[in-house]
């Protein structure tokens, strides 16, 4: 029996990563880093950096308490190793003049208890 099929010919092409730019123009194709050396963009000129990053969560009590020790530890940075760089900290001395504001809530603490 034969075939009717048509050929199809698919051309692709690599495009490697672009590089992110930091505070000062300053560029690195890794965001951690690029944060870890350079700081966020927006660190220069100050007048553009927040001073604050609001994060909200809304969960179970139990759900809400691990989500709270989880933001503090990752607050505090992470360590690297031999294949991966530091993750950097938000947290002073070394925070890029931002800090943390989290807002965690449990469904009951809206509408008595009702969500809409």
């Amino acid at each position: 029996m034969a075939s009717n099929a048509v050929g199809l010919i698919i051309r692709s092409q690599y495009l490697g990563e672009p590089n992110l730019v930091f505070a000062d123009a300053r560029e690195h194709v890794d965001p951690k880093l690029g944060i870890s050396r350079f700081g966020p963009k927006s660190y220069s000129p100050r007048r553009r950096h927040p001073v604050t990053v609001r994060v909200g969560f809304i969960g179970t009590a139990d759900t809400m308490a691990a989500t709270g020790d989880w933001i503090k530890k990752g607050a505090e940075g992470v360590p690297g190793d031999a294949k991966h760089p530091e993750f950097p900290r938000i947290t002073p001395p070394k925070s890029h003049g931002i800090s943390l504001l989290a807002s965690i809530s449990r469904p009951e603490d809206f509408l008595g208890g009702r969500l809409g």
